[in-house]
Parts: C-alpha cells; structure tokens; sequence
C-alpha cells in the first residue's frame, strides 16, 4: 500500500475509534459514514460527516471553516436549512451541558446517577459525557464560530465582550433582581432571575417572552420536558432533568456560552443564528426543582466565558444585567 494512502487509512480507524467512544455517550457524534480516503464530498451528508471529523480530530482546525462554508453551499443547493444542516455535527444538547460542566458540576452528576430511575441514568450518562467533551470545548468553539460565520457571512474578529442588560433580556417590568444577601445561598455560578407576574397552567408556569442576550448561533435548544416536582418524577426530555426547557447560545464576538433554562416553551432550534433581542421561548418553570412548590417563577441564566475557560459567578451576572 503506498504510504500516502496507509496514513491516511489509520487516521480514519483512529478517528472512528474516537467517534464512537464519543457516539456511545452523545449520540450524535457516533461513527459516521466518513467519505473514502481521498475525502469525496458529494453531498450534504458526506460534508457532515468529515466537518464533525474535522472538529474532532487532533490537527484539523484549519478545515473546519471552509466545511462549514461548503455544507452551508450545499444545504442551499439541495433545499435543506443550513442551520440544521451544521447542527447535526454538534453534541446533543445534554452532552453541550456535560461540555460545558465546572468539576462541582461533575461531582453532581456521579452523585445524582446514584440509584435507580431514568434521571439517575441520565446522569451517570451525563459523567461520562463530560470526560469525552470537556477536553473538546476550545474545538467545538471553534466549530461554532465558523458555523455563525458561514451562515451570516460576519466576521467573528476577537473584541471587548459587549455590554448586556435587563432590558434586552425581556419586556420592561416583567423581571426583578435577586437579592444581592441571598446569593450567598444560591448558584454559585449562576443566577435566578425572577418574574414579576406568571401565568398558570395546572402545575406549569408560563412568564414572559425571554430574549437573546447577544448575536450568536443555538447550539443546544429543547423544548420537550416531562416531569413533574423532582428527579424521581422525570419522564424524559428537555437539556435535563432539572434544566427542563431551555437554550444554550455560542456568542463568537464575545466567546461566551449563554444558557437559558425552565423555560416553557422554546422557539429556536439548534443551528439558527440569532440576533441580540431575538425571542428565545417563554419562561416557566420546567425543570425538576423549579416545578417543585414555591421553586419556580423564575429564569436560571448562566455565562461560560470560552476565553477565560470559567463560568461567571452568581455576583458578575447580576452586575451585568443589573
């Protein structure tokens, strides 16, 4: 076998090696149907399936812009939604929670995935996840920005973060602060925001439209959360058993992660861009603590600079926002 071609056939068994220890906690990123060694492209589905190669195989950044550019040309060209199209190189929206998961946030997961019932499952799933992506953020960063770009045909230059605010998070007057003495016993790295005014459904809680912090590309969006109060009460569905409903944004100018969760109806979808402003869903109080009695009323937002590799504290939001 000439050398040219004996390289280029082991990258491809090491790499399906890696797919599938990634594909059996994800599900999505499972061995795909590479196209053969001299790398054909001749449809969407052989574009998809070296872009999410690309991302994850050790020296292939340098490909993953022009196969975002080239999958975005093609899904056009058939018909298909560009959006949906790069979105099926991503993680499944648990597993970007397990990516994006601080080492307090593992050590929860092995503890929830005690025992027995399909929350405990997910969590253990959710543990092994995070070992397989973590390593991975700065890589699916990266996919992500050239995902936006090829889309919207921006630039993505590094610059300042910018300025957020209340006001673009929701209608005037419809959310308040948290009290600054109770986020000592609150998330640590996350904040509750709470409504002013709820409608109710039942056991369900449906606030105000939210909104898009900032221009970026949905990376993880669900809107199919059953449960009730509880782990125990999870049927399935949503980021996670206690996220419920909720989106996860890339923002490339800034680098940040923004998560949305408890939401009760979700409007985007993986894969779409999005503007600052653009509605997200409306708040709830999906979420297997949030439905629990006088837990809800509230939207749970987390920021995970990709830059600094650290998630902002409970006391940075809220002087964002705030």
């Amino acid at each position: 076998m000439p050398r040219f071609s004996r390289v280029r056939a082991q990258r491809i068994l090491a790499l399906l090696a890696l797919l599938g220890a990634a594909g059996a906690v994800s599900g999505n990123l499972g061995p795909a149907s590479l196209a053969g060694p001299q790398g054909q492209t001749g449809d969407s589905s052989a574009l998809e399936a070296l872009l999410r190669s690309a991302v994850i195989e050790p020296g292939r950044q340098a490909e993953v812009g022009p196969l975002a550019q080239a999958l975005v040309a093609s899904a056009l060209k058939e018909g298909e939604p560009p959006g949906s199209a790069l979105a099926l190189a991503f993680p499944r929206p648990d597993s970007i929670l397990s990516m994006l998961a601080l080492d307090r946030d593992v050590d929860d997961f092995a503890e929830a995935g005690e025992g027995e019932g399909a929350a405990a499952a997910h969590y253990r799933r959710a543990a092994e996840a995070a070992q397989v992506y973590r390593p991975l953020r700065a890589n699916f960063s990266h996919l992500f920005t050239e995902a936006w770009m090829a889309q919207t045909g921006l630039s993505a230059s590094p610059r300042e973060a910018p300025q957020v605010s209340l006001k673009g998070l929701a209608p005037q007057g419809s959310l308040e602060a948290p009290n600054l003495g109770e986020l000592a016993y609150s998330h640590p790295y996350a904040l509750d925001i709470f409504f002013t005014r709820i409608q109710r459904q039942g056991p369900a809680e449906i606030g105000p439209p939210i909104s898009a912090l900032e221009e970026g590309l949905v990376v993880a969006a669900s809107g199919n959360w059953r449960g009730g109060a509880g782990a125990a009460a999870w049927k399935g569905g949503g980021l996670s058993p206690s996220a419920g409903n909720g989106v996860v944004i890339y923002a490339p100018l800034s680098g940040r992660y923004y998560s949305y969760f408890h939401l009760s109806e979700v409007s985007v979808k993986a894969g779409d861009t999005v503007w600052r402003g653009t509605v997200l869903g409306r708040g709830g109080n999906s979420g297997a603590n949030a439905r629990k009695p006088d837990h809800g009323r509230h939207l749970h937002l987390e920021i995970f600079d990709s830059r600094t590799d650290q998630a902002l504290s409970a006391w940075e939001i809220r002087r964002l926002l705030f």
